[in-house]
């Protein structure tokens, strides 16, 4: 979810990522914070005969969704990283890669907590939509030195996103109608999302393979892009229809989603994403933390109506200048004092005799 990517050298960055962090980090916010009001709008031109239109149209916005696309990109751009500017070796930082990981995601949350609470903002209510997710992110980065060394014994990420996805299964077994994974608390829910983490991790060997970024046809990537959305549509009716859970369907959209972010990563070269999307990804992780709380503040005292759009234009364009100040002031200090400290513990294990 923090702009792992930004670790490496600028030859291995890929480059759409950006762009679908902050797609996804738009997808959290709306479902936390209220879509925009296209449902009312188009139920009142078509009537109340289609009163299934706004059920509809706020599946489309799916945290648990996005989430799982959080989950694959953040695979992606920390093993990507580490395969391309060093290879094996470079992998097991241990200080290092723990500093400068730990330092980039944990600080800025940590201090949105203790910005939040004077406000009477109570953070552990958003757990069941979105920080569940920081905290599974955290674990996997303690883990992946561990992963590594068993890939290294193993031709492939495969059996060890299959081992993970049995696990997941087994998991969901315990407790079959948990609608989603923090259903399972932040202990346990990490264990649902892992497959899809190592997915990523897999996707980056498959960039790695193909630096070339070979050109997808246009109907080709919109085609995957509505595969994604439909995937997402159904496990939200699953859920809402039948009463089958996150658990169940998320690891299959996270297979799709993996397609769609591999597609859309070999497709940068020939049509890169706008520029204004590309920068804003840089701050996705800040309106991911802040979407919520800020959409909280401003109900509380201020109280828009989000059924208009004048009202919902205003709260969302005040979301976006809290997501982008809480960047500019916390999260790009935090990365840049998670390069320093990293840098700083690399150099001194260079200069201690071996």
């Amino acid at each position: 979810m923090s702009s792992s990517s930004a670790a490496a050298a600028p030859s291995a960055r890929i480059a759409p990522l950006d762009s679908l962090r902050f797609v996804c980090a738009l997808i959290v916010m709306f479902a936390m914070t209220g879509p925009p009001p296209i449902g009312p709008s188009l139920q009142g031109l078509l009537g109340d005969g289609d009163a299934e239109l706004a059920p509809l149209f706020g599946a489309v916005w799916s945290a648990p969704a996005a989430a799982v696309v959080f989950f694959i990109i953040s695979g992606v751009c920390v093993h990507y990283s580490a395969h391309h500017a060093a290879g094996r070796k470079a992998a097991l930082y241990s200080p290092s890669f723990f500093l400068k990981h730990y330092c980039r995601v944990l600080l800025p949350a940590a201090i949105l907590w203790a910005l939040a609470t004077p406000f009477g903002v109570d953070l552990a209510a958003f757990n069941q939509t979105a920080l569940w997710s920081v905290v599974a992110v955290l674990i996997y980065y303690s883990l992946y030195p561990a992963l590594l060394l068993m890939r290294w014994r193993l031709p492939s990420w495969r059996p060890l996103i299959g081992v993970s996805l049995l696990l997941a299964l087994l998991i969901a077994t315990t407790a079959p109608s948990a609608p989603d994974y923090a259903s399972f608390g932040p202990a346990i829910a990490w264990l649902l999302g892992l497959p899809c983490w190592l997915l990523g991790c897999h996707l980056a060997e498959a960039m790695s393979l193909r630096p070339e970024r070979a050109a997808i046809a246009r109907p080709t990537l919109w085609r995957l892009r509505a595969a994604v959305l439909a995937a997402m549509l159904a496990a939200a009716a699953l859920k809402a229809q039948f009463g089958v859970g996150d658990p169940w369907t998320l690891n299959a959209f996270g297979v799709i989603a993996a397609i769609w972010i591999y597609a859309e990563a070999m497709g940068a070269a020939a049509r890169p994403a706008p520029e204004w999307l590309e920068k804003a990804g840089t701050w996705s992780y800040s309106l991911f933390l802040t979407g919520a709380v800020t959409a909280a503040l401003i109900d509380a005292h201020l109280g828009f109506n989000t059924e208009t759009w004048p009202s919902w234009a205003l709260r969302f364009g005040l979301i976006l200048c809290a997501a982008y100040s809480f960047h500019l002031l916390i999260e790009a200090p935090s990365h840049r004092l998670a390069r320093y400290l990293g840098s700083g513990v690399t150099r001194r294990g260079a200069r201690r005799p071996a």
